[in-house]
């Protein structure tokens, strides 16, 4: 909670596009949260397979953001400036939850796998997650 409670401190948003990154980025973590626990009741090595894909893509969708961050930065925006270290200890927390996720999924696609692999039709493709 310390977070929060420098946010409030602060006495300023997040500029109007910075807000909106934060808040797509996290959605798209707790959808990677919500797979996860769907893979993990279903025992899916298939599921576990596309929160690998999503974390590659959330990963670049960070890397994204937070170059646009650093534009308004350069800019001179003021929210951007006032709340650059709150706004980049969200997404590095959110980036961690994501590779997080990613690397649990691995160890399940893996266990899923040993456990029963001519459950599910074997896709050669799955073999990049090892």
């Amino acid at each position: 909670m310390p977070l929060v409670a420098k946010k409030r401190g602060l006495n300023v948003d997040f500029s109007d596009e910075g807000k909106q990154e934060l808040l797509n980025y996290h959605i798209k973590i707790c959808k990677q949260i919500s797979r996860l626990k769907e893979a993990f009741e279903e025992r899916d090595p298939l599921k576990a397979k596309n929160i690998i894909a999503k974390e590659k893509k959330y990963l670049d969708m960070e890397s994204q953001y937070r170059f646009r961050h650093l534009e308004r930065i350069c800019q001179k925006r003021k929210e951007s400036l006032q709340t650059h270290e709150v706004h980049m200890e969200l997404m590095d927390l959110l980036k961690q939850v994501n590779i997080y996720t990613g690397d649990m999924a691995r160890t399940m696609f893996n266990i899923f796998e040993q456990e029963s692999p001519s459950a599910k039709p074997h896709d050669s493709s799955l073999a990049d997650v090892a």
